[in-house]
């Protein structure tokens, strides 16, 4: 993990890391490459880029830049890693950055994007800066251009003011979405943010329900994301051990596929070429095809 950016100047009404982190810091493309070297020549094999607020890297500089001019930086090193993203905002992902996704090897098939809420109501309340058309367009748009690529959704449950239709029109939304899993939590009340102090508060069990309801349409998804690629053959990070007596090795593809294989006789951290061959309860199963 590679952080080269922190602070944020959003003030979602939720969210008390504007308070905390204060405003855009970003570490400067130089530093930022010097340090991707450094890892490569380490022999790490995959990094993630992560920030607070990610989509804003480099606007803070005193020679403005941003994430996708650090990533062309990035490409014209041709140093053996894999680059993933963090989590990164819907209104921040531009044709340039899927245009890098979609033709380089290094960029991983993977995009982590925040939705908190398929009401539009909520997300006015939630001070978010787009509506659910447009997330799911957007979406939709990733989808066409890496049909591959795992898309990961933040949704939150329990705001305050979310009805049980604004709740149904979350699952709605996501229940059509081309999203591979997600990550559900309920609404936390932090003081000194907006929301802290916003009436129709939603009772506990409700929150627990709803949360739920949508955590088990994310395994439907995620279960139906990964049947899709049984068969095919990714390049997989080995991670180690998944369980030392058994031989068994565990990794991740570029798409965010969680792979268990035979495990090989060397240190982990190396790039290995897998066919999936079966989906079971804790992600699914490969094997080492030899080159």
């Amino acid at each position: 993990f590679l952080k080269i950016q922190d602070g944020c100047r959003a003030f979602c009404s939720y969210c008390v890391v504007p308070l905390a982190r204060g405003p855009y810091r970003s570490l400067p493309v130089t530093a930022a490459l010097s340090a991707l070297e450094d890892l490569a020549a380490a022999g790490y094999r995959e990094v993630v880029l992560t920030g607070i607020h990610l989509g804003k890297y480099g606007t803070d500089l005193p020679h403005k830049s941003n994430l996708v001019d650090l990533l062309k930086a990035f490409d014209r090193l041709r140093l053996p890693l894999r680059l993933r993203l963090s989590s990164i905002e819907p209104t921040e992902i531009g044709d340039e950055l899927l245009d890098l996704a979609a033709s380089r090897e290094w960029f991983c098939r993977h995009f982590h994007i925040p939705l908190q809420s398929g009401d539009p109501q909520i997300l006015a309340r939630m001070n978010r800066h787009y509506t659910p058309q447009a997330f799911a367009a957007l979406l939709e748009r990733i989808h066409r251009r890496l049909p591959a690529a795992a898309i990961g959704v933040d949704v939150m449950c329990g705001f305050p003011g979310e009805t049980g239709a604004a709740h149904r029109r979350t699952r709605e939304l996501l229940q059509d979405l081309p999203a591979s899993y997600f990550h559900v939590f309920p609404f936390s009340a932090r003081p000194g943010t907006k929301a802290y102090d916003m009436r129709e508060r939603i009772e506990p069990d409700v929150i627990k329900q709803r949360c739920a309801d949508l955590r088990h349409l994310g395994s439907q998804k995620q279960q139906e994301f990964s049947m899709k690629f049984i068969g095919e053959t990714f390049e997989v990070l080995d991670e180690g051990w998944h369980c030392r007596s058994s031989g068994l090795s565990r990794g991740t593809s570029d798409n965010y596929l969680t792979v268990i294989f035979p495990g090989v006789d060397k240190n982990s951290g190396g790039l290995l070429k897998v066919q999936i061959t079966e989906l079971f309860d804790h992600g699914l199963e490969g094997r080492i095809k030899q080159s």
